[in-house]
């Protein structure tokens, strides 16, 4: 099987229909049993998926065998299966039978939470490193060690253009990274591959601490090699969350991955604000790598608790770890190896483990045959194109709306306007980022993609011009008596760009763009518009200090404009697809489908 770039949205989306069409089903069968049949239908199942585990044929009774049933509990994947109708109302069914069992989950196991929260914590690498790199490139012992002093100001500079180079070298990591490290995880397993990449970012800090004097080509490369861990992790723990959550929480715990990443940006902003307030040689800019090394120090010792993938192991036909695995993750002590009768509430145990395996043998069958014949150039075939292209601009949008512009250079720009100490205000940034991100979990699905995209289109648009003309009109070409009160409003608008920009297309371009491909061509897709999303994000860290520095704050204009064609693409391009079949999506891009109105 190809690398994956599946999702946890994909993930939790496909399972939840399927569970709930199994789960209907079983329900109703329990229905029409006897009273007192329960336990010795139980123990009878358990027996009889016993005897199929070790068999190399499927049986009648096989409640997933794979050729025959896979499409019926997949029948939302599936081309032209009318049955994936009802899916949203199987969906609505789990998420309420799901919600009374939450608290016992977490009460039931709490070392798997406690594992699932430590990998998701991978996320913290990019949004520390996001928010420290801008803080420490206008450190003046930074500068001094790797840049030229400048007699006419008094202070060390660099030039913008190699500040560029540094910064988005480490996208270059990224885009490597998501297709070589992220590949191990089909040979090596989940876990492994998380634990090889926290071990290249402690080279790549090595690399950077150790540079020499006017060495920045030497930081520059360790900043790329830390940025194969981002790039390998953000494929990584999404897909190792959502093959060992509990299907209870398992929206909350991929989305904690992206809460990561805002947190790692906030707390990037407060250790640069901490060692500039209190060192002034070369432990200002040295002590923030060193905490990114301390990070993947924790997260090492956390992945020897958490239990491998049972998709992985059934995948390698290690059938029986997977037994345990699966036990291990719903809190069941279980002794796989023992001979004794099992008891009524063990057996049950067996029962629900063994189904599981059972059903995630047949999702495992069901997903190598739709990707059995796939390939790259399909998505850009005549039934994909379309397709291919919205995802590209849907995840290019998502960057171009200028979010990294002031993440990775706030402390610069706010430092331009007058505001005293610009440390601070990029905390306040970081902050809303971080608070707003829990609000986008709800707000998100609630506005639906193609509405939320709009308006977020729309109020973003509305942010940059009034941002950027405040910044073109009183600050660039003219002496500002009222500095403070424009730097003020500047952050303001910046605030509310933030907020909107949480609630809108961070939230929901990966959804969208996961929710236009079938399942056949849906890895190589999202591998592909996330690597347009990463390019997209090299460009903007490499342009932005040399684009700034020669035309000031008229490059918001730029951002400005994307949004401006963001607004028309998705208004005429983009269909609302939650909600929507598969065959209904088929149905708009082969022309058949009116688009849906905002």
């Amino acid at each position: 099987m190809d690398t994956n770039v599946f999702t946890g949205d994909q993930q939790v989306h496909s399972d939840l229909q399927v569970r709930s069409r199994s789960r209907s089903l079983a329900a109703d069968a329990l229905s029409r049993a006897e009273p007192d049949s329960n336990v010795e239908f139980v123990e009878q199942s358990y027996e009889l998926s016993e005897i199929h585990s070790h068999s190399s044929s499927p049986t009648p009774i096989e409640p997933f065998a794979p050729e025959e049933n896979a499409s019926r509990y997949y029948s939302v994947d599936l081309p032209r299966s009318r049955a994936s109708s009802h899916s949203s109302h199987f969906q609505k069914g789990e998420s309420k039978v799901e919600s009374k069992e939450y608290f016992h989950v977490l009460t039931r196991n709490w070392n798997l939470i406690f594992a699932c929260f430590g990998v998701s914590f991978t996320g913290f690498f990019f949004g520390y490193d996001t928010g420290t790199v801008g803080g420490i490139t206008n450190m003046q012992p930074w500068l001094k060690r790797f840049g030229h002093y400048n007699a006419s100001s008094g202070e060390y500079e660099m030039s913008t253009a190699i500040i560029g180079i540094i910064v988005s070298a480490f996208h270059i990591g990224c885009i490597t990274g998501g297709f070589t490290i992220a590949r191990l995880a089909d040979h090596l397993g989940r876990r492994a591959p998380i634990a090889i990449a926290c071990f290249v970012y402690m080279i790549g800090i090595s690399v950077q601490l150790s540079a020499g004097k006017g060495k920045w080509y030497q930081y520059m490369i360790g900043r790329m090699i830390t940025g194969l861990t981002v790039g390998a992790n953000a494929v990584l723990s999404p897909m190792l969350l959502s093959e060992i959550a509990p299907p209870t929480i398992r929206g909350v715990i991929v989305n904690f991955y992206q809460i990561n990443v805002t947190h790692g940006i906030l707390v990037g902003y407060i250790v640069d604000y901490a060692t500039k307030g209190i060192y002034t040689d070369n432990r200002m800019w040295r002590l923030p790598l060193i905490g990114g090394y301390i990070f993947s120090l924790i997260i090492i010792p956390v992945l020897t608790r958490v239990p491998e993938s049972p998709r992985y192991l059934i995948q390698r036909g290690r059938f029986e770890d997977a037994k345990k695995c699966v036990a291990k993750l719903k809190g069941f002590n279980l002794d796989f190896n023992s001979g004794s009768t099992l008891s009524a509430t063990d057996a049950a145990y067996m029962n629900e483990v063994v189904e599981e395996v059972e059903f995630l043998k047949a999702a495992s069958h069901y997903q190598l045959r739709e990707q059995r014949n796939a390939s790259f150039w399909q998505l850009f075939s005549k039934k994909y194109l379309k397709r291919t292209i919205s995802g590209m601009c849907v995840m290019a949008f998502q960057q171009m709306s200028g979010i990294d512009y002031f993440l990775y250079y706030g402390t610069k720009l706010f430092k331009s306007v007058g505001i005293e100490d610009s440390y601070v205000t990029s905390i306040i940034l970081g902050a809303i980022n971080a608070g707003m991100t829990y609000v986008s979990i709800f707000v998100a699905d609630n506005l639906g993609r193609k509405k939320g995209l709009f308006w977020g289109s729309v109020s973003c648009f509305t942010c940059l011009f009034i941002f950027s003309t405040i910044g073109v009109v009183m600050v660039d070409h003219q002496e500002n008596p009222n500095a403070k009160l424009s730097g003020t409003i500047m952050i303001v608008f910046t605030c509310l760009f933030i907020a909107v920009f949480c609630c809108s297309w961070s939230a929901i371009a990966s959804v969208l763009v996961s929710e236009i491909f079938s399942l056949e061509i849906k890895s190589k897709a999202m591998a592909f518009s996330q690597a347009f999303n990463w390019g997209s994000n090299f460009f903007i860290a490499l342009c932005t200090p040399i684009i700034t520095a020669r035309i000031g704050y008229a490059f918001g204009y730029v951002f400005t404009g994307f949004m401006f064609v963001a607004i028309i693409f998705v208004y005429f391009f983009i269909p609302e697809t939650k909600g929507m079949t598969l065959e209904e999506i088929d149905d708009y891009y082969e022309g058949k489908h009116e688009i849906t109105e905002v």
